[in-house]
């Protein structure tokens, strides 16, 4: 047998062997996304149930409030108690918000890498060029970008609000 002829078979058994390797690389990274995809679901609606609580949380306080200056069971000088608790339930809750949405960007930012890697497979795939050069491949950093921008107003959002509850908290009892 020739020797061209035999590194022509090797060189197209390896093709195969490339090929089937990337069917299941592909296979096995549309599984890793779809988990990490409802990770970061799950985180996200871990937010914005944490924030719905804790909308729900100082309405009562600020319900109570109105509740007891109007029939004056609190007086002035008991305007820390309303205070240290809408300060006690904003502090928790920033603690919870801030772990849960670092979890979140850094989930999502890893599926963003995930992504990258199945497209790229995906693109081999399609090509079937098997190189070992392969490019490193980044998020979009506009996305990334945007993404912290967003979670960043919705923080100081939340930070006014804080800060309105606990300012009502005096103005309500001693202005009443």
């Amino acid at each position: 047998m020739d020797v061209g002829l035999w590194s022509l078979l090797l060189e197209r058994r390896m093709e195969a062997s490339r090929v089937d390797q990337l069917k299941h690389d592909e296979k096995e990274m549309s599984s890793i996304n779809y988990r990490q995809e409802k990770r970061v679901d799950a985180l996200r609606n871990k937010v914005i149930y944490f924030t719905i609580s804790y909308f729900i949380v100082q309405i009562l306080v600020l319900h109570s409030l109105i509740a007891s200056s109007s029939s004056s069971s609190l007086k002035c000088r008991h305007w820390w108690i309303p205070f240290s608790l809408s300060l006690l339930v904003s502090f928790l809750y920033i603690i919870a918000f801030c772990h849960t949405i670092i979890r979140f960007v850094r989930t999502q930012y890893q599926l963003d890498l995930s992504r990258l890697d199945h497209e790229a497979i995906r693109r081999e795939l399609i090509t079937r060029k098997c190189n070992d050069k392969s490019e490193v491949l980044k998020p979009d950093k506009v996305v990334r970008f945007k993404r912290y921008v967003y979670i960043y107003l919705v923080f100081a959002c939340l930070l006014a609000f804080a800060a309105v509850m606990l300012f009502a908290c005096r103005a309500l009892l001693c202005h009443a």
